[in-house]
């Protein structure tokens, strides 16, 4: 499962920029790289929109809405993501970014609990090495906040197999009273 999911439709071949209001409810108000959220990191005034393929290279992905990305300064610097993409021979290897949009962050690194991110697979790597990932601001906010990274993947299964069952349960006209509250209880804790 992805990190984000996009929701919003906008019209493709916009300006990009007219696009950064979708983008920020899409990608939670988080940066697609780091996963920090605005409010940890100054306000919105410290996002950017990123071309995950970069318009330096891909000029025919530059308003494509499904190659744009929100992220923090920090991670889409120059020497960062900015305009870099994997080469041939590193694309070979396995060696590439991370795409939150269709992939889970979960699948590729291991957050550990002082705040360090392990990397599982040579995409991983790529990507923690590339954006910097492992950058100091960056373990102490996830040492702080550990819940904005352990188990986001598995938290949303829960609450997508949640909304399955509720659908079910709503449609049965057998399902005993005591199980309908049980469920809306359930649904009340996951809400927290």
């Amino acid at each position: 499962m992805a990190t984000f999911t996009r929701r919003r439709k906008p019209p493709d071949e916009m300006p990009y920029r007219r696009y950064r209001g979708c983008l920020r409810l899409d990608f939670e108000c988080r940066c697609a790289y780091c996963l920090i959220h605005e409010s940890d990191n100054q306000g919105p005034d410290n996002f950017v929109i990123d071309h995950f393929r970069p318009k330096a290279r891909f000029k025919e992905l530059e308003r494509r809405y499904a190659n744009l990305y929100y992220a923090c300064h920090l991670c889409n610097r120059a020497d960062r993501k900015g305009n870099k993409w994997p080469s041939p021979d590193e694309g070979e290897n396995g060696q590439r970014f991370v795409d939150p949009c269709s992939e889970d962050w979960e699948d590729h690194v291991e957050f550990l609990e002082d705040g360090k991110v392990r990397p599982l697979t040579p995409a991983g790597e790529f990507s923690l090495r590339t954006i910097e990932l492992d950058r100091v601001q960056l373990r102490m906010h996830r040492q702080k906040f550990p819940g904005e990274y352990f188990g986001r993947s598995v938290l949303a299964a829960v609450n997508r197999r949640l909304e399955n069952l509720s659908s079910i349960v709503s449609a049965s006209a057998t399902v005993p009273a005591e199980a309908r509250s049980e469920l809306a209880a359930l649904r009340k804790q996951l809400a927290r």
